[in-house]
């Protein structure tokens, strides 16, 4: 963790986990003028890898650090503050050849003690990616769900994944789900956002190779993908935008929004960041 001045000049860097591999993904200020850190950790916890949650101080020194897993591979990709705790989102890979994963909701304290978790299941494999809070408390979420799935050792083979949007009530029950995609090629939805008509507009990718629950995204065999929805989660529109894949999505003050990631120049080999501004 990086603190910066106004101009980007470095104040401090901080470096937290153990022997094993750790990552954040999410950091986040709060109340008392410290920070929140949301990822995975594998040096320490219940498995293979878990949800880690990690509170510091206003000089980034660790405060307390709480992980939430089984005896797998747990993945956490988003945390958001809400409620005056903590909501985290990722998924969970199986312990066996041809069982299911799922995406895994963790609800938090302020203190990091977990108050709830629920499993979400789509067709077969489901992750889930991004996660915002509706305005009736419950969660939307975006992901991707895949028709077909194994794993070997620290590989993952997945197939026909499509985009997916899941909205669930504030205790983390399910109340509806949509998928959007074209069979056998991938595609996924890595990042939401709300609308100011009510409704959801989620960025990802689609035509990609490979599995997004792999560590490594499928760059240069994808487009970066926008579909809005409306607030039951029925496909208004959809766009694509050039090679590569969308990793966050926000609004912008005239009401169009801000698309960035990864674009890939070549078919292999080199990319750049991209940033797309759309109406």
């Amino acid at each position: 963790m990086i603190k910066t001045d106004a101009e980007g000049n470095e104040i401090w860097v901080k470096t937290y986990g153990g022997t094993g591999f750790e990552r954040a993904k999410t950091v986040w200020n709060t109340i008392d003028g410290g920070y929140i850190l949301g990822g995975s950790a594998s040096s320490f916890g219940a498995g293979d890898s878990d949800y880690w949650l990690m509170k510091t101080d206003s000089n980034g020194i660790e405060q307390w650090n709480k992980t939430f897993g089984g005896t797998g591979w747990d993945e956490c990709w988003a945390m958001r503050p809400v409620d005056g705790g903590y909501i985290l989102v990722g998924f969970v890979l199986p312990t066996k050849i041809f069982d299911t994963a799922y995406c895994w909701l963790v609800k938090t304290d302020a203190d990091g003690n977990k108050l709830w978790d629920k499993k979400i299941e789509g067709t077969r494999w489901s992750a889930g990616w991004d996660i915002r809070q509706t305005p009736d408390g419950g969660y939307i979420i975006s992901g991707e769900t895949n028709g077909f799935g194994f794993w070997a050792g620290s590989l993952q083979f997945n197939f026909g994944g499509d985009m997916w949007l899941v909205k669930t009530d504030a205790d983390g029950n399910k109340i509806w789900d949509k998928s959007f995609g074209r069979k056998i090629l991938e595609d996924s939805g890595t990042c939401v956002e709300l609308t100011n008509d009510g409704g959801y507009i989620i960025g990802g990718n689609t035509k990609g190779f490979g599995s997004m629950l792999s560590p490594i995204p499928p760059l240069p065999f994808s487009k970066i993908w926008v579909v809005k929805t409306d607030g039951d989660g029925n496909k208004i529109w959809d766009q694509e935008f050039s090679r590569g894949i969308c990793w966050f999505i926000a609004k912008t003050v005239d009401g169009g929004h801000i698309v960035t990631g990864g674009i890939s120049k070549k078919l292999l080999g080199e990319s750049d960041v991209s940033f797309i501004k759309i109406d």
